[in-house]
């Protein structure tokens, strides 16, 4: 006969495995129908005297070993690429490209990014394409339309290091009738730290931090009109939810995300 102490660590393992599924929760937001709060804000839908960062430091993608960060964001981008037929993962500020450079050869890879990181993915993966673009610029993203078309976008833990993240996020927008989606994570401030705090946040390299619902205010305003934003977790050391998870697509994909994540028994 099983135990009971059994049959509990099988259900544990089990989770686990299938924590990263980009599932629907009853929580998240549809960003089709969603209207953001009527409440007094400060820039970026921030509250009101939120503090942010002035000068971050520059981020070197070197996670603590057997640390992966963040894990379920490239499997939602896996599962939208597969169900969207897509051939191509592009990884806007991919870092060091650890997670991209595993989907390869299953997926045809592409980062931007600067500096260090950028140079060692050249160094390390020469049979993926390495863009240098500052994301803190007013240009668009430059790829060009053979790279974005059966594409998605990945922008994974990024837009908490810009100062100014309108950019990246206009940039993206302005591609997402050529890809099939775009995914996308920031830390939960308020998950992150237990309370609301005021800024600036505790990480030197990030310049804010946007909860669930401020961060789904953000991207509707800029334009993402089709998608949900809900929480997954930051790394592989833990289960908790402390990150959101934005899965953005054009109008012709909205079906096609409800079957992504709709939930299952």
């Amino acid at each position: 006969m099983r135990s009971a102490m059994g049959m509990a660590g099988r259900q544990l393992i089990s989770r686990v495995r299938h924590v990263g599924r980009p599932r629907l929760p009853r929580r998240a937001i549809r960003l089709a129908e969603y209207e953001p709060p009527d409440r007094v804000v400060g820039p970026y839908f921030l509250p009101a005297g939120y503090r942010a960062r002035d000068a971050p430091e520059y981020y070197v993608d070197v996670p603590p070993p057997g640390i992966t960060y963040p894990p379920d964001v490239y499997r939602a981008a896996t599962r939208l690429a597969q169900r969207s037929g897509s051939s191509r993962l592009i990884d806007i500020g991919c870092g060091n490209a650890e997670k991209l450079a595993a989907l390869h050869p299953r997926f045809d890879v592409t980062g931007i990014d600067i500096g260090e990181n950028l140079a060692r993915c050249r160094a390390r993966y020469p049979w993926g394409i390495w863009i240098e673009h500052d994301l803190e610029s007013s240009g668009s993203l430059p790829l060009e339309p053979e790279l974005l078309s059966r594409s998605v976008l990945i922008c994974a833990d990024v837009l908490e290091h810009l100062r100014h993240p309108e950019r990246a996020l206009t940039a993206m927008r302005e591609k997402l009738g050529q890809v099939e989606g775009v995914v996308i994570s920031t830390p939960d401030r308020e998950r992150l730290s237990g309370t609301d705090v005021g800024g600036p946040p505790g990480n030197p390299s990030h310049v804010r931090e946007w909860t669930r619902d401020e961060f789904a205010a953000l991207v509707k305003s800029l334009g993402f009109e089709n998608g949900l934003v809900t929480y997954t977790r930051p790394h592989t050391g833990t289960l908790t939810r402390s990150t959101v998870l934005a899965i953005l697509v054009p109008e012709r994909n909205e079906r096609l995300l409800h079957r992504l994540t709709r939930r299952r028994g």
